[in-house]
């Protein structure tokens, strides 16, 4: 018995018989467009995995970028703080 590729003969324009009067059976239809639709689920879940790495990605970008942005502030803050306390303890020696 020779090989169908019903996924190929279900993409068909048109349905009908040939000029031998032969026609694609239903269940050969219908078996051609699950294969086809099950190959777009397939390429729709690839694309989903690389969308969900790239948002990792970027969240992992964003994380750190404010991690970075908080540890500044407190660094800033801190130098500030010294700066201040430098500030008295000059003025107290200038009392003296």
């Amino acid at each position: 018995m020779p090989f169908k590729n019903w996924r190929e003969k279900s993409r068909g324009v048109q349905w009908g018989t040939d000029s031998e009067g032969t026609t694609l059976p239903i269940a050969d239809i219908n078996a051609g467009s699950l294969l086809r639709i099950a190959d777009a689920a397939e390429k729709m879940a690839e694309n989903h995995a690389q969308l969900i790495e790239e948002r990792d990605k970027y969240y992992r970008w964003y994380k750190e970028g404010r991690d970075r942005a908080i540890h500044a502030r407190n660094v800033a803050a801190g130098l500030r703080s010294a700066i201040t306390r430098l500030q008295r303890k000059v003025a107290r020696l200038k009392d003296l």
